[in-house]
């Protein structure tokens, strides 16, 4: 072996090193909840469903968001280690340490092409691999270090096509954009600008001609394209057919709140690091950042050091890292402060609810180009350091090594891998015996979980996502973040489950409304870590189905019985709220109660007739769980009376201040929610200002403003049945208001309605 190669295999070794041991040494035996649950419970049938655009698994059937991105490459991973036995905690160790592997191999041979030294080349590669920026990645999202991981090879590549004749770096440039944009395009389109800027800062310095730049743009889009098409198809699928995702996440406002150009300097910014629950952080390292004078002297010497390249240096590439360090920061730092922005900022923040804007809100996915341009820098700081003296460079280069490493304690502390978002490697065996007794019970009708969670925690772990679908065939229906299944049916199934969260819920409203829902079995879940996004306590629910609900059979429960409290530390975690005083004013907190339960539903309805039609009268959904127990038992045929505008019933046009509309009820259809502790995005019409204020459209709008409750029904619309059923709605939910008309809207039932007198003498 040459030396050079015995210097590239030392220098890859180090990195690998630098890559595998943090990854390798933390929490084993702990899997985080990264990315998709399913990936690792069962991912060879998240292969399976990646293929289609249609999913009745969940959500009461619905069309999967950017599902299809698990096709390649973390699904056949996790695929491959899955078939060869390997625990799943070593499974995720191995993807994390390649992704940083592969980020610091990357800049290590782009900075090469770039014509730094050796010594420079390695020490900008350490720089960037060991970045906090993927803190707030490693335990939550880590697919989403793709982008971060192959902007290195991007550059590199880049430079070979527009300096080589050969098709081999487009080629391999192309392989790279389809490896790391299926799952999120933002992440990719954040990081874009940089072969951009390469090929006109070559182009304006005379290293190519414009016209080689213009082809090489391109080559390098065009292939680009071509092998993008696999996940943009599906991505357009779900944007026709589908939720609106993008409409019911986190605000531009929210985003952008702490966007600050300091903390992006520092490789940092993305809000889910500072934002946090009442139990804990999002990001249980961020406040070392924030509060330890030790790391902030680290990360700003890093900036220092970068900078210092950048400006001192000559070199034929520094204007081409000076271009990366301002255009980061620009997209970076994007329209904070939301109320005083940029003149760039402003026109994202007068257009804050388009699609566009939302999309591309993530604005700090930015932040590796600020990251690749300092530790250009850094290395440029090594050469000239070399130049005087080897010995300086050498010191240089180990002095900045150093740093980078200090800079990120969690590496060698074992805290990689979150303690707040992670499980044990091996399940509960409750559930896994409940999960089994559900695939052995006849019939296929869906489980609806009540009270719901829009993040799944238990006493035992972190999943994040619900548990069922990925150990059990049944298909789930339960509350989850965002409400992804069509509008009518989310409707309903939240408004069920807002009075469990509120805890005024009638338990007899759950049969009917599962029997509505094609549901079969009721499974509770007492065993949850309720404190951590203050959902209902344990006691009181448990004692609601436990003394008997009509419409369900008796609960068959899993596990040991055991008092779930919420622990004292921090002390926000107790939750010492009216329901807690309460509870224990009548000697019933901490009473024990099981970790999980399954009732059955009596005379449940097949889930293939029970697609939800649109909720006509505003509050419909609402008044189903609604005392005394509910308004329909869930065999009831439910049509919709056509919305008639301005008109009267019989057809004649209002008199001007005469009949006037019902005032919308406080929840159902076009209602405001808030589904989730950080600020959600409203739709595209809100009925309100404020940024949570988050609205299901149960009604498409006609050009004119009106429903049309002939299109609504969400992604499911075009396979959609009325329900069929052997009974009516009672009259009283159609009957005459206070001053003897009906609501412009209302539940109407089948077959002639008897004639009744109410007590006013009013028929």
């Amino acid at each position: 072996m040459s030396g050079r190669r015995r210097r590239t295999a030392l220098e890859l070794a180090a990195l690998a090193l630098l890559a595998y041991v943090p990854a390798l040494t933390a929490a084993p035996g702990r899997v985080p909840a990264d990315t998709k649950l399913y990936l690792y419970l069962d991912p060879g049938r998240q292969l399976a469903d990646a293929l289609w655009s249609f999913d009745t698994r969940q959500f009461a059937g619905w069309v999967p968001h950017q599902i299809i991105g698990y096709l390649w490459p973390s699904g056949p991973w996790y695929w491959l280690f899955d078939r060869l036995g390997v625990p799943d905690w070593i499974a995720h160790r191995l993807w994390l340490g390649t992704i940083l592997l592969a980020a610091g191999a990357g800049v290590r041979w782009a900075a090469r092409r770039l014509d730094l030294t050796p010594t420079a080349a390695l020490t900008a590669a350490v720089v960037y691999q060991l970045s906090p920026y993927v803190l707030a990645y490693v335990s939550r999202t880590s697919v989403l270090l793709l982008p971060w991981a192959a902007l290195g090879w991007l550059v590199g590549l880049t430079v070979g096509a527009a300096t080589r004749t050969r098709w081999r770096d487009a080629a391999f440039f192309a392989l790279v954009v389809a490896t790391v944009g299926g799952i999120n395009a933002t992440a990719l389109l954040m990081i874009a600008p940089v072969p951009l800027l390469w090929l006109v800062d070559a182009a304006a310095r005379g290293a190519i001609t414009w016209r080689r730049a213009g082809r090489t743009v391109v080559t390098l889009g065009g292939l680009s394209l071509g092998v993008s098409l696999w996940w943009m198809t599906a991505l357009a699928i779900q944007a026709r057919h589908g939720a609106a995702a993008l409409s019911f996440s986190e605000t531009l406002e929210a985003v952008s709140s702490t966007a600050v150009s300091s903390e992006v300097l520092r490789g940092l910014g993305y809000w889910l690091f500072y934002v946090g629950d009442p139990v804990t952080a999002a990001t249980t390292a961020s406040r070392a950042y924030q509060e330890q004078p030790a790391l902030l002297a680290t990360g700003f010497a890093l900036v220092l050091a970068g900078v210092a390249g950048l400006v001192l240096v000559r070199w034929a590439h520094r204007r081409f890292a000076a271009l990366c360090l301002a255009a980061g920061v620009v997209l970076a730092v994007g329209a904070y402060p939301i109320d005083d922005p940029s003149p760039l900022g402003a026109a994202l923040a007068d257009s804050s609810r388009s699609t566009l804007v939302l999309a591309l809100r993530s604005s700090t996915r930015a932040v590796p180009m600020v990251v690749f341009a300092l530790a250009l820098g850094a290395g440029a700081l090594v050469t000239a350091a070399g130049r005087l003296r080897p010995r300086v460079g050498v010191a240089a280069a180990v002095a900045l090594v150093v740093v980078a490493a200090l800079n990120l304690p969690p590496a060698w502390t074992g805290g990689f891998v979150d303690p707040d978002l992670d499980r044990p490697q091996a399940l509960p065996s409750w559930w896994l015996d409940a999960a089994a007794d559900l695939d052995a019970a006849p019939g296929d009708g869906r489980v609806l979980q009540v009270p719901g969670m829009e993040f799944s925690t238990y006493r035992w772990g972190h999943t994040v996502d619900p548990l069922l679908p990925g150990i059990s065939e049944r298909p789930l229906l339960t509350r989850d973040l965002l409400p992804l299944g069509s509008p009518a049916a989310m409707d309903t199934l939240y408004a069920l489950d807002d009075r469990f969260q509120e805890g005024v819920a009638e338990a007899d409203a759950v049969a009917p409304v599962a029997r509505l829902l094609g549901a079969d079995t009721v499974l509770v879940a007492p065993e949850v870590a309720f404190e951590r996004y203050r959902t209902p306590r344990p006691e009181p629910t448990w004692q609601r189905f436990a003394e008997g609900v009509d419409g369900l059979g008796e609960p068959v429960t899993y596990g040991p019985p055991a008092p779930n409290l919420a622990p004292t530390d921090p002390p926000a975690a107790a939750m010492v709220d009216e329901a807690a005083v309460a509870l224990d004013r009548d000697g019933r907190l901490g009473a024990a109660v099981p970790p999980l339960a399954l009732l059955p539903v009596e005379d449940p309805r097949p889930s293939c007739t029970s697609a939800v039609g649109p909720s006509c009268w505003p509050g419909a959904a609402t008044a189903w769980s609604t005392p005394p127990a509910t308004l329909i038992d869930g065999h009831e045929t439910i049509r919709c009376g056509r919305h008639r505008g301005p008109r009267c019933r019989r057809g004649r046009r209002r008199p001007r201040g005469g009949h006037r509309r019902q005032p919308p009820a406080p929840a159902g259809g076009g209602a405001a929610r808030t589904c989730g502790g950080s600020p959600r995005t409203p739709t595209t019409r809100p009925c309100s200002r404020r940024p949570a204020d988050h609205r299901l459209e149960v009604f498409p709008r006609r050009a004119g403003g009106e429903p049309d409750d002939r299109r609504a029904g969400g992604p499911a619309a075009g396979h959609r049945q009325r329900l069929r059923g052997a009974g009516r709605l009672p009259a009283r939910v159609a009957r005459r208001d206070g001053r003897g008309r009906r609501p412009g809207h209302g539940w109407v039932p089948t077959g002639p309605t008897p004639r009744r007198t109410d007590p006013g003498g009013r028929r």
